[in-house]
């Protein structure tokens, strides 16, 4: 029977393609033939995870590869029976060989994925808004303060661009960023061209 589900990965977001190694005990060795998954609760589509290795031993090892759109706050298997041989099979490797019971523990509860880990799946890129330029009006030398918000945190502050050169890191009051960039004498008349980037966590990079 199984004992329990958790992970070798460290607790943390995980983004489009990060690779999520996944580890089902049971209470003995069983012999594993075939391609057996592990259906997971990963939002709108639910992924498998695909059974790696572990025959002949008491645990099974499967791989979530996290794809575009996949999300979760905190990852676990669908249900107590998300364990499904999918044309394999499962045995005790002794006395008769009997079918081994693929009961899992509920989904949250203890001996479960997401009680035992903390893995958040973000695929969800960060968004800037409300960006805020003043003054409009400039010459040489003038300082121009760059104002935005973004949806979520940020892994590092972003990266801003001003006609092709960085702007200088002001401030940040929760998710609201200050910027600041002086005219140069290589900026080109007219409207400037203003870029910001940045990525959350997970590494899902947003720009605006």
């Amino acid at each position: 029977m199984v004992q329990g589900v958790s992970s070798p990965q460290a607790d943390g977001p995980y983004g489009t393609d990060s690779l999520i190694d996944l580890q089902v005990v049971f209470s003995e060795a069983v012999a594993v033939t075939g391609s057996p998954r592990l259906e997971l609760e990963t939002g709108e589509i639910d992924r498998a995870a695909d059974y790696v290795g572990g025959s002949e031993n008491n645990t099974m090892k499967f791989k979530y590869v996290v794809a575009d759109g996949d999300i979760s706050a905190d990852l676990d298997y669908l249900t107590s029976t998300a364990l499904t041989l999918n044309g394999g099979t499962i045995t005790a490797t002794e006395g008769t060989h009997p079918a081994a019971i693929l009961t899992l523990p509920v989904p949250g509860m203890e001996g479960s994925l997401g009680y035992a880990k903390n893995l958040v799946i973000d695929t969800v890129s960060p968004v800037f808004d409300s960006l805020s330029v003043a003054p409009l009006l400039t010459r040489l030398d003038t300082v121009v303060n760059l104002g935005f918000t973004v949806s979520e945190a940020l892994s590092a502050n972003p990266v801003v661009m001003v006609n092709g050169h960085s702007a200088t890191y002001v401030d940040q009051v929760d998710n609201t960023y200050t910027y600041s960039y002086t005219i140069q004498g290589s900026d080109p008349d007219g409207q400037a061209t203003i870029t910001v980037s940045g990525a959350d966590y997970a590494g899902n990079v947003g720009v605006l």
